[in-house]
This record gives C-alpha cells, sequence and structure tokens, in this order.
C-alpha cells in the first residue's frame, strides 16, 4: 500500500515527519491488512519544467492514497504554470479518484515571519485553504505531534480490507461518511481541551499563588529580622521560604508532566510486562499485590507513560489505605467497551481493573478526581489523576473510577489491543507466572 505524501514546503519537514510516524503507527496496529507501506517524497519542482512535473504526478497512479499537508505558504509555483507544486498533486489525485487526506494548520496561529508571502502568493494560499477545507477528507491541525494523532485517527479506517477501496466510486463515498464522523469527534475534542486549559490556568495561578504568598510575606519577616541582627531567626525563616520554593517547583514539576502527557512514543508491547512492574513497585512498598493477565494481550504503547501511570495509581492508593492490610488487585483481559463512552465498540479492546482497599471514591467525586488540580488533601497538587487520564486518551483509551465507596477504588482503564500471540513474543520476562 502506496502513500502519496505532498506538503506545500520543504520547510515543512517535521509535520512531513510526524504525518509518516502516524501512518507508521496505523500500519503496525493493522499490519495484517497492509501489503506495504512504502511514502513518496516528492522532489522540489520550483526549476523544473511542466513536462518532468507531468511525469513525476504520474507516480501518483501507483498510490493508493494521497495525504496533503497545507501548511502557511502556498508552495513553490514552477516555471510556466498558475498553481504551486502541491496544488497540481492535489488536483492528480483529484482526477484519478484517489482518496485524498487533507491536513491543514490551524490559523489561529502565529505565522512565522520566514513565511510572510506577497499579497498574491497569500490570497491563493487562502483560495486553496477554502478549497482543500471543503473536501470530506480534510482537518485541521496545530503542531506535528497533534498531526501525528490526526493523521492515525483519519487513517484509522483503513483497517478495511483493501479490496473496498477498488471500486473509489462506490466505496469513496462510505469513507467519507466515516471520516465526517471522524472530524465531527475531533472538533468536539478541540472544544473540550480549550475548555479545560482555561479551567488549568485558573488553577494553576491559583496553586502556585499560594507558596508565592507565603515567600512574599517570609521577605517581609526576614527583611525585620536581618535588621535586628537576630540571625538565627532569619535562618528558620530561610528554611521556611525554601519549603515554599520547593513547594512550588513540586507543583511546576507535575504540571510540567501533565502537559507532556499527551506526547508519546509507542510500540508493540506486551501488556504483562508493564502490569508486573507495577507490581514489583507495590511490593516493594509493602503491599500485597495479585496480578492476573493473559501473557498474550499486546497493545501498542508508551510503556515509560504507562509504568508512570501505574506508579501514580500506587501512590494514590497508599494515600487512603485504611486498614493494616494493604491490598491491590490488577485484572486485565480482552472485552467489548461499553455504549456511550468515547471508545469505538467495533475494535479490540483490553480492559484493565485496577483496585485497592482503601476508603474509595465518593460517588460526587467519581469524575472530579481527574480534573487537573482538583484535590481533597492538603498538600496535594491535585495533577496525579488528571496526567493518567491524560495519557491514557493519548493511547486512545479511557479510565474510570466505578469502586463503591469505603470499599476501596476501582479504577477501569481501557486501551486498545494491537493483537493476541504467543509465538511472536518468545521467551521473556512477561512469560513468568
Amino acid at each position: 500500500m502506496r502513500f502519496y505524501i505532498a506538503n506545500t514546503d520543504i520547510d515543512l519537514a517535521d509535520h512531513r515527519k510526524a504525518a509518516i510516524e502516524g501512518i507508521k503507527d496505523l500500519h503496525a496496529r493493522y499490519r495484517g491488512e497492509f501489503s506495504e507501506y512504502e511514502p513518496v517524497d516528492p522532489d522540489s519542482f520550483c526549476d523544473t519544467t511542466s513536462s518532468s512535473i507531468d511525469r513525476r504526478l504520474m507516480e501518483l497512479k501507483d498510490c493508493s492514497y494521497f495525504v496533503l499537508i497545507l501548511g502557511w505558504r502556498y508552495g513553490c509555483i514552477p516555471k510556466g504554470s498558475s498553481k504551486s507544486v502541491t496544488e497540481l498533486e492535489y488536483e492528480a489525485a483529484l482526477e484519478q479518484a484517489i482518496p485524498r487526506f487533507c491536513f491543514v494548520i490551524d490559523d489561529a496561529l502565529p505565522v512565522p515571519l520566514q513565511f510572510r508571502e506577497s499579497e498574491t502568493s497569500a490570497a491563493k494560499l487562502r483560495q486553496f485553504k477554502l478549497r482543500v477545507q471543503e473536501a470530506s477528507l480534510a482537518v485541521r491541525f496545530s503542531d506535528p505531534s497533534d498531526l501525528r494523532h490526526q493523521v492515525t485517527l483519519s487513517l484509522s479506517i483503513l483497517q478495511r480490507p483493501t479490496r473496498e477501496f477498488t471500486q473509489a466510486g462506490i466505496e469513496y463515498p462510505r469513507l467519507s461518511d466515516e471520516y465526517r464522523r471522524n472530524r465531527e469527534q475531533i472538533r468536539r475534542l478541540e472544544s473540550e481541551r480549550d475548555s479545560i486549559w482555561k479551567d488549568i490556568a485558573l488553577s494553576a495561578g491559583h496553586k502556585l499563588g499560594n507558596p508565592i504568598f507565603s515567600i512574599e510575606t517570609y521577605l517581609v519577616a526576614l527583611e525585620r529580622r536581618v535588621a535586628d541582627g537576630r540571625k538565627e531567626e532569619a535562618l528558620a525563616i530561610i528554611r521556611q521560604m525554601s519549603s515554599s520554593v520547593e513547594k512550588a517547583k513540586h507543583i511546576l514539576g507535575e504540571f510540567k508532566s501533565f502537559t507532556r502527557a499527551h506526547s508519546i512514543q509507542t510500540g508493540a508491547i506486551p501488556l504483562r510486562e508493564i502490569l508486573e512492574g507495577a507490581s514489583t513497585n507495590a511490593t516493594n512498598q509493602g503491599i500485597s499485590c495479585r496480578l492476573d493477565c493473559p501473557k498474550d494481550l499486546v497493545i501498542l504503547a508508551d510503556a515509560e507513560k504507562l509504568n508512570d501511570c501505574f506508579d501514580e495509581l500506587i501512590r494514590n492508593a497508599i494515600r487512603w489505605f485504611n486498614k493494616p492490610q494493604k491490598q491491590i488487585e490488577i485484572v486485565a483481559a480482552e472485552a467489548t467497551p461499553p455504549p456511550h463512552t468515547s471508545l469505538d465498540s467495533t475494535k479490540p479492546y483490553v480492559v484493565i481493573h485496577f483496585r485497592d482497599n482503601g476508603c474509595g471514591v465518593p460517588a460526587e467525586n467519581k469524575e472530579r478526581i481527574f480534573g487537573p488540580f482538583f484535590t481533597t488533601r492538603a498538600s496535594g497538587s491535585g495533577l496525579g489523576l488528571a496526567l493518567v487520564r491524560s495519557v491514557v486518551k493519548a493511547h486512545g483509551g479511557e479510565v474510570f473510577e466505578v469502586g463503591l465507596e469505603a470499599q476501596g477504588a476501582d479504577f477501569l482503564i481501557w486501551l486498545p489491543l494491537l493483537h493476541r500471540t504467543d509465538d511472536q513474543l518468545g521467551e521473556g520476562p512477561w512469560s513468568k507466572t
């Protein structure tokens, strides 16, 4: 299966790389339904003749899909042409009825100085964007990491057998309908993201304001002690100020981790390997832990980020244990996601129950605990479980808390299942009972 990757300018190399990584992610996820992956990298045609461009565009006939990355500038215009190479590529794909996936950079982002264009080129870019955005397979993106996610999500419909696309006139409208649903989901997520970040900004200001206000108060007292020559009292105040600084640094560190949670580097990983690491971590902290996970469940995941998630769930359990015997149970199995969630019920998932025997979560807080900066502890930052949800969502999954109050917390974590296999894994730490 061949993809023709086109973009408006070679300066968008990071975006091209992100798009290719998104396609590779999809190739790894549905490798049984891909015959090959071979991106076509078009050269710059600014100094070439129209005949050589025509010959170059003939390569589109051998490609299955056309992927366009439309950035800040219109693109290079060959000699003797009124259109840019990118627009010529787009028209060639349109003429040959090749399914087109177009990704348009968000107009809300500032245009870098190196992309300033003449009024004529800017007008052509606006017209071309409008034309592309009217297509049924166009979606906006902001940065390279966002583009990688958009590409993976948008092209996920390619898990269908290739033969469905052999008659473009029949199958292409079905492809468009499914993409429209994906695009609507993306827009809803973007709206939710904007609202969430507004709340985060307000909460972050409040959280950081407390230690900063304390430091300001200490400075006044410190100034008086220094002026009066009371050295020991001044040193005690400095130690209190240091504590406030450390608290502010801790909040900033967790906030930094939270903002980076959506950026993941995935690979095929046996789920049991990750869960055994979590189980060992719990055991080392004096917790009785039971693990039940089949050896053949393989997910496409960022192992480091998921390990951080389970470490946070263990820390959360430790904070709320109220019994002498501390217990955690981790159970994983393949399952069909429930309705009325963001999960795709047509795809395979694995569900992980992470249970403890602590005091549980009150019913009114079951959703609030995943909100940034929500905490019921005086010293809590409120970012731990928000980080867990952000990482799980970045993997295409979801997390809920479904335990009964006073009987312990029960976190339900859904993650896309890549495949099940025994013979492909061979011997490794995940094969141990």
